[in-house]
């Protein structure tokens, strides 16, 4: 997006360049001049069109929106651009601001511009064969407009993946809207999706946008859809294929064009199969599927992961960096990571703020005894583990049958129902 000259006389002066990484990544409509006079209602305004942006902090957005209000003040429009200035100096010289106040805002400024190359990373960390299958994956997704379905245990990187298939994707300067269905209260849950008119119940002063609105160019990550009940799945159905969305206590309908990016740790067909999730939903969703490997599955990333958590912590608090011993490493990779990728990196922030040393030892490594193996929520999972575990310490499928005291045609079935493919965990222990 391109910007009016700083040297043009109409309007404010535009602060761009003279903020940290180039011009500052905050969007137009919210800061426009002409949209709000009043600073509660151009702070409220700007907070919940950020939000949009990033899932940062309350309180950040907050400090942003209101260090921004002091520009607007003074008759400096902040604007979101691509470009460079020419002479980013210009932006300031007719600005009646004082230093320390400069520095104030332009502190605000960079903490977002820190959250927002967050959110645009799109490097996947590792080179594991079954992480360089997710990262091909999401290179055919993010060219198409087709709705996607990541799989994945919990703490694995699927909002990860979500936010790669947008930044990457032809939607990547349009918003990426965060939904957690399972963190609203169900009676909540429609109002946040579809947003309300005045008036539309007791309290509702004035008309609210909701999630789908807001995501309107761009894409609605949906984190955990299983958590929807079967309603709300029908009239999420019914936006996706129409396009349009009707605000409660509303009739008009209103355009929409989002892509849609679903999460789940949950086994839909299972729940298809229970009645708990839609099948004409679940078919809509299953044109592009990414499944997301648990990190058990890929223990050879673990090392390149941990310099990587170790490397932004150092940057984020500029401390000095640390390497990982040889002990350390070792007793990370003999661990499971139940909680995954996000419990790896919990596990190293404590361990790197715990060290004494120039490096993490393995006496700095704290692992939770509640997550030292992972515990199946069902019978079916507890069978299919016992398996899975049976195959990888065995050379052969008859072996394995041997292992479990079963005949190789009982095994054979369960395999087939169950969909594993053996030779993917063939030897894998031995």
């Amino acid at each position: 997006m391109a910007v009016a000259g700083a040297e043009m006389n109409t309007g404010p002066p535009i602060l761009g360049q003279a903020f940290p990484n180039g011009a500052c990544c905050i969007p137009r409509r919210a800061l426009a001049p002409e949209m709000r006079s009043d600073e509660a209602e151009f702070t409220a305004s700007a907070r919940e069109d950020l939000a949009s942006y990033t899932d940062c902090p309350e309180g950040e957005l907050t400090t942003l929106a209101e260090a921004i209000w002091r520009l607007h003040a003074k008759g400096i429009v902040c604007v979101a651009t691509s470009d460079r200035l020419k002479s980013p100096g210009e932006a300031l010289k007719h600005a009646a601001i004082d230093e320390a106040e400069l520095r104030g805002v332009r502190r605000a400024i960079a903490r977002f511009e820190g959250i927002r190359r967050h959110d645009a990373c799109h490097e996947i960390i590792g080179k594991s064969q079954s992480i360089r299958n997710v990262v091909e994956q999401i290179e055919r997704a993010k060219d198409c407009d087709l709705h996607v379905l990541v799989r994945g245990e919990t703490g694995s990187g699927k909002e990860l993946v979500a936010r790669s298939i947008h930044f990457t994707g032809a939607r990547r300067n349009q918003p990426f809207v965060v939904v957690q269905p399972n963190a609203l209260p169900q009676p909540l849950l429609e109002n946040e999706f579809f947003g309300h008119d005045k008036e539309a119940f007791s309290g509702a002063t004035t008309e609210k946008k909701g999630l789908v609105e807001r995501a309107d160019e761009g894409t609605l990550f949906l984190d955990e859809i299983g958590a929807l009940d079967v309603c709300s799945q029908a009239k999420l159905l019914r936006v996706t294929e129409s396009h349009k969305v009707i605000r409660l206590g509303g009739s008009e309908e209103i355009d929409v064009d989002f892509r849609l990016v679903a999460a789940t740790n949950q086994d839909l067909e299972r729940a298809v199969r229970n009645g708990s999730f839609r099948e004409d939903l679940y078919y809509r969703l299953r044109v592009l599927v990414i499944d997301v490997p648990p990190l058990r599955e890929r223990k050879e990333d673990i090392p390149e992961l941990g310099r990587h958590f170790i490397h932004a912590l150092a940057e984020r608090h500029q401390m000095q960096e640390k390497a990982l011993s040889d002990e350390a490493l070792s007793r990370l990779l003999l661990h499971d990571w139940p909680g995954n990728v996000r419990e790896l990196k919990s596990c190293i922030e404590a361990a790197f703020v715990h060290s004494r040393e120039a490096s993490i030892e393995e006496a700095d490594i704290s692992i939770c005894p509640l997550l030292t193996r992972r515990v199946p929520e069902t019978l079916a999972e507890a069978m299919i583990e016992h398996v899975t575990q049976a195959l990888r310490q065995s050379s052969s499928v008859r072996k394995a049958a041997k292992r479990l005291d079963m005949p190789n045609s009982t095994l054979s079935d369960f395999v087939k129902k169950h969909k594993i493919d053996p030779e993917d965990f063939l030897g894998q222990s031995m």
